[in-house]
């Protein structure tokens, strides 16, 4: 990151005032944290409506017990998936964690 430049900005009190609830409910410590934040976000979006191609993940937990359930799941994924899909099945045991993990 390069050389860290200050500016001003013009706007309503109103608008302050819903940035500065927005700010407090995600946690930034100051506004100009917030600001690089968005800027960033924006930055990537716009990268991501600029290029062709986007890759993403999609990561599903359930049961694999439940009636049907797996089998829905397939057919779901194969009318969804376009181009190059990889799937990749773990089982988790319930006895092990006592319910099914979180994974981040």
């Amino acid at each position: 990151m390069g050389e860290t430049k200050r500016f001003g900005v013009s706007i309503s009190q109103d608008l302050l005032e819903r940035f500065d609830e927005m700010i407090d409910e995600r946690g930034y410590i100051n506004r100009s944290e917030a600001i690089r934040d968005m800027i960033r976000d924006r930055l990537v979006e716009r990268e991501w409506e600029e290029d062709d191609e986007v890759m993403g993940v999609v990561t599903l937990l359930y049961d694999h017990h439940k009636s049907q359930l797996s089998d829905k799941l397939t057919v779901l994924f194969q009318q969804s998936c376009q181009e190059n899909p990889i799937s990749i099945n773990t089982t988790f045991p319930r006895v092990q964690f006592g319910r099914p993990p979180i994974i981040v």
